[in-house]
Protein backbone atom coordinates (compact mmCIF):
# COMPACT_ATOMS: atom_id res chain seq x y z
CA UNK A 1 0.00 0.00 0.00
CA UNK A 2 2.49 2.21 0.74
CA UNK A 3 3.88 1.63 -2.73
CA UNK A 4 0.77 2.61 -4.34
CA UNK A 5 0.96 5.94 -2.17
CA UNK A 6 4.35 6.78 -3.17
CA UNK A 7 3.66 6.02 -6.81
CA UNK A 8 0.36 8.50 -6.51
CA UNK A 9 2.06 11.02 -5.54
CA UNK A 10 4.98 10.63 -7.94
CA UNK A 11 2.73 10.83 -10.87
CA UNK A 12 0.41 13.43 -9.22
CA UNK A 13 3.72 15.43 -9.31
CA UNK A 14 4.25 14.61 -12.73
CA UNK A 15 0.82 15.47 -14.00
CA UNK A 16 1.26 18.84 -12.47
CA UNK A 17 4.37 19.76 -13.59
CA UNK A 18 3.35 18.57 -17.38
CA UNK A 19 0.32 20.85 -16.86
CA UNK A 20 2.32 23.40 -15.52
CA UNK A 21 4.29 23.12 -19.09
CA UNK A 22 1.46 23.89 -20.86
CA UNK A 23 -0.55 26.76 -18.40
CA UNK A 24 3.07 28.67 -18.80
CA UNK A 25 3.80 28.88 -22.33
CA UNK A 26 -0.18 29.78 -22.53
CA UNK A 27 -0.67 32.74 -20.11
CA UNK A 28 2.62 33.75 -21.32
CA UNK A 29 1.31 34.49 -24.90
CA UNK A 30 -1.48 35.58 -23.34
CA UNK A 31 0.26 38.53 -21.43
CA UNK A 32 2.41 39.00 -24.89
CA UNK A 33 -0.88 39.74 -26.80
CA UNK A 34 -2.39 41.67 -24.29
CA UNK A 35 0.40 44.09 -24.00
CA UNK A 36 0.84 44.25 -27.73
CA UNK A 37 -2.13 45.41 -28.03
CA UNK A 38 -1.76 48.10 -25.20
CA UNK A 39 1.81 49.09 -25.76
CA UNK A 40 2.20 49.01 -29.80
CA UNK A 41 -1.32 48.58 -31.30
CA UNK A 42 -3.38 51.18 -29.35
CA UNK A 43 -0.54 54.34 -29.19
CA UNK A 44 0.15 53.75 -32.79
CA UNK A 45 -3.68 53.73 -33.79
CA UNK A 46 -3.91 56.92 -32.00
CA UNK A 47 -1.13 58.78 -33.27
CA UNK A 48 -2.48 57.67 -36.48
CA UNK A 49 -5.80 59.27 -35.82
CA UNK A 50 -4.18 62.42 -34.64
CA UNK A 51 -2.46 62.31 -37.81
CA UNK A 52 -5.52 62.61 -40.01
CA UNK A 53 -6.90 64.61 -37.78
CA UNK A 54 -4.19 67.52 -38.40
CA UNK A 55 -4.12 66.42 -41.87
CA UNK A 56 -7.62 67.37 -41.95
CA UNK A 57 -7.18 71.00 -40.09
CA UNK A 58 -4.47 71.58 -42.60
CA UNK A 59 -6.26 71.28 -45.51
CA UNK A 60 -8.89 73.05 -44.19
CA UNK A 61 -7.17 76.15 -43.35
CA UNK A 62 -5.61 76.10 -46.84
CA UNK A 63 -9.29 76.06 -48.18
CA UNK A 64 -9.87 79.34 -45.86
CA UNK A 65 -6.66 81.18 -46.96
CA UNK A 66 -7.53 80.32 -50.67
CA UNK A 67 -10.92 81.61 -50.19
CA UNK A 68 -9.33 85.07 -48.12
CA UNK A 69 -7.08 85.24 -51.19
CA UNK A 70 -10.21 85.39 -53.44
CA UNK A 71 -11.89 87.88 -51.69
CA UNK A 72 -8.64 89.75 -51.33
CA UNK A 73 -7.96 89.79 -55.44
CA UNK A 74 -11.83 91.10 -55.85
CA UNK A 75 -10.83 93.95 -53.74
CA UNK A 76 -7.79 94.67 -55.21
CA UNK A 77 -9.46 94.12 -58.60
CA UNK A 78 -12.19 96.99 -57.60
CA UNK A 79 -15.15 94.09 -57.55
CA UNK A 80 -16.11 94.28 -54.14
CA UNK A 81 -15.38 96.89 -50.95
CA UNK A 82 -13.17 95.91 -48.24
CA UNK A 83 -16.26 95.87 -45.97
CA UNK A 84 -18.72 93.22 -48.44
CA UNK A 85 -15.39 91.09 -48.95
CA UNK A 86 -15.20 90.95 -45.17
CA UNK A 87 -18.48 90.24 -44.39
CA UNK A 88 -18.75 87.60 -47.05
CA UNK A 89 -16.05 85.87 -45.97
CA UNK A 90 -16.98 85.81 -42.34
CA UNK A 91 -20.29 84.43 -43.24
CA UNK A 92 -18.68 82.03 -45.10
CA UNK A 93 -15.61 80.98 -42.71
CA UNK A 94 -18.75 80.87 -40.00
CA UNK A 95 -20.23 77.76 -41.91
CA UNK A 96 -17.00 75.74 -42.14
CA UNK A 97 -17.23 72.97 -39.57
CA UNK A 98 -14.86 70.01 -39.27
CA UNK A 99 -14.62 66.58 -36.99
CA UNK A 100 -16.12 63.41 -36.13
CA UNK A 101 -19.67 65.04 -35.96
CA UNK A 102 -18.82 68.91 -36.82
CA UNK A 103 -18.36 70.57 -34.03
CA UNK A 104 -15.28 72.17 -34.58
CA UNK A 105 -14.96 75.39 -36.19
CA UNK A 106 -12.76 78.25 -37.28
CA UNK A 107 -13.28 81.78 -35.40
CA UNK A 108 -11.60 84.68 -36.25
CA UNK A 109 -9.75 87.33 -34.27
CA UNK A 110 -7.67 90.75 -35.04
CA UNK A 111 -4.01 92.05 -34.09
CA UNK A 112 -5.73 93.56 -30.94
CA UNK A 113 -7.64 90.01 -29.85
CA UNK A 114 -10.75 91.62 -30.54
CA UNK A 115 -13.36 88.87 -31.86
CA UNK A 116 -14.21 89.97 -35.12
CA UNK A 117 -16.38 86.62 -35.69
CA UNK A 118 -17.11 83.20 -33.36
CA UNK A 119 -19.91 80.64 -35.09
CA UNK A 120 -21.56 79.59 -31.43
CA UNK A 121 -21.04 82.70 -29.59
CA UNK A 122 -21.56 86.05 -31.44
CA UNK A 123 -22.05 88.00 -28.38
CA UNK A 124 -18.31 87.91 -28.69
CA UNK A 125 -18.12 90.00 -32.08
Amino acid sequence: MRKNRVFDIFTKKKAFSASLRIIIPLYATYMLFVLSIFLVFVPMLQQQMMDQKKEMIHELTESTWSLLAGYDQRVNLGELTPEDAQKGAINQIRNFRYGPEGKDYFWIIDLQHRGIMHPYMPDLE
